[in-house]
């Protein structure tokens, strides 16, 4: 009868919406991330005829720190070598802030989706109808 004002399935996704905003919002700033990166890393390759791996598209923690550390490397090694090559750093430098970024966006991403531990003394005010001490 009131069928005008709004379907089930419009509810349904207006309430589906606000849950997965957040994960679509962290996906397309990693993806972006990750695009940037991997530009940079190309420059450096092509530049330097270097062979830093390249980023997937859904990289892990451990796949970011070896190519972290693999520019840190290859940095250390340029600046040793050829000093006085001022682009060739830069352009390791440009990919290692890049992926500093992306690393950062772990790092704050993981620790607001870790649950919240709590200590034994919280469970034992709350089991006996306590409130808990500020």
């Amino acid at each position: 009868m009131f069928g005008f004002f709004s379907s089930d399935t419009e509810e349904d996704d207006e309430e589906e919406d606000p849950e997965t905003l957040p994960i679509q919002v962290t996906k397309m700033k990693q993806e972006q991330l990750v695009e940037e990166t991997n530009n940079w890393i190309k420059r450096l390759n092509r530049k330097g005829d270097w062979s830093v791996y390249l980023l997937p598209e859904d990289p892990t923690l451990d796949q970011l720190n070896t190519v972290d550390d693999d520019l840190d490397r290859l940095y250390s090694k340029i600046s040793s070598n050829r000093p006085d090559d001022r682009e060739e750093r830069m352009l390791v430098l440009n990919a290692r802030q890049s992926l500093q970024v992306l690393l950062e966006m772990y790092d704050v991403y993981d620790s607001i989706t870790k649950p919240v531990e709590t200590s034994s003394n919280e469970n034992r005010d709350n089991n006996n109808g306590s409130t808990a001490k500020v």
